[in-house]
């Protein structure tokens, strides 16, 4: 009967019958089937402080051996999860709520390098040094390698020479690059971008960091003004797929328009203009449109493309720039009549 339940009804059930009980054994088979059920449907933050509200009422030394095992798979478990979903501060998090210092453990030496990633994606490279300290493992090993050359940080004028920044990848670093990636675009430091992304090997790489990988090396040729690699990029990241919120796209016909000029943007920006789920995209790809329909004098098009766009985005600022060319040409129809 319990098979035909969701899980949100057996947990209520489950919840109702621990208030019930009074039996220590009970009460305890209880919380540890909470925690698993949690652990299950990925709420790892829960079944973690499950346990530890079980840890602390028993003393019973087979309960507390049996949730001690449980907790520590649901710790690697769940710090594993939050780095595949890019999501490193969650997977620190983890570490935190389970509630020892287990960072030098040698009982932990996978969730040692989970959070060792967590940390240097989130920058902290020094800190993730301290949790692999003593760790022998290869991809302990690939990560203590990374950490030294990113605090150095005199690595660039090497890498030059080799086109690339060199050393171990694995599945953990190449995630840890991609992060470093995104902080040196935030710096606009276009060179390091490519050469940290480079060699990154698809097979390392889920379909949403292969996307990153992408969109952070075409933002840096676009960066350094080369614009056919910059589109080269986008054209690998687009492909087929269909076109969504549409900032992809978006920046793909943005490059076209720096490269080739407007006629060659123009289909694309008509493409997203009607088809972009974003509205705000859609806003300013209409917006976009009737700056050429415009130069191109064409008043009436661009005059309706920029009232879709205000309509599409009330309240934002280019709405209201929208709103204001679409008077101003009005005016000029109306002289022109």
């Amino acid at each position: 009967m319990d098979q035909a339940l969701t899980f949100k009804e057996r947990l209520e059930k489950l919840d109702q019958v621990i208030k019930t009980i009074a039996l220590p054994n009970a009460l305890a088979e209880a919380y540890l089937t909470r925690a698993e059920l949690l652990g299950y449907d990925g709420q790892f933050r829960e079944c973690l402080e499950t346990l530890n509200n079980l840890l602390n009422m028993t003393q019973s030394v087979a309960v507390i051996r049996r949730a001690d095992r449980l907790k520590r798979s649901l710790l690697v478990q769940g710090m594993a999860v939050a780095l595949e979903d890019g999501r490193p501060e969650f997977a620190s998090l983890l570490g935190e709520i389970y509630g020892h210092d287990w960072r030098q453990d040698p009982e932990f030496p996978q969730a040692r390098i989970h959070l060792a990633e967590a940390l240097m994606q989130l920058g902290n490279s020094q800190a993730a040094q301290h949790v692999l300290e003593k760790l022998e493992d290869p991809a302990a090993e690939a990560l203590r390698q990374l950490a030294q050359t990113l605090i150095a940080d005199d690595w660039l004028q090497s890498a030059r020479k080799e086109g690339k920044l060199g050393g171990i990848i694995t599945r953990e670093v190449a995630r840890v690059r991609l992060a470093e990636a995104k902080n040196r675009l935030s710096k606009n430091e276009w060179e390091a971008v490519q050469l940290i992304l480079e060699p990154l090997p698809d097979g390392l790489l889920n379909e949403k960091d292969k996307d990153r990988r992408l969109r952070y090396m075409a933002k840096a040729e676009l960066g350094r003004g080369r614009f056919p690699h910059a589109v080269k990029h986008y054209e690998f990241l687009l492909g087929n797929r269909p076109m969504g919120d549409g900032v992809d796209y978006y920046d793909y016909a943005t490059v076209i328009q720096l490269w080739k000029g407007d006629e060659k943007a123009l289909p694309s920006f008509v493409k997203i203009a009607d088809e972009a789920t974003d509205k705000e995209i859609s806003a300013l790809a209409n917006i976009r449109v009737g700056d050429i329909l415009q130069r191109n004098g064409d008043f009436e098009g661009a005059k309706g493309r920029y009232q879709k766009a205000a309509e599409l985005a009330p309240g934002t600022s280019w709405a209201k720039i929208s709103s204001e060319n679409a008077s101003q040409l009005e005016m000029a129809l109306e002289v022109g009549r």
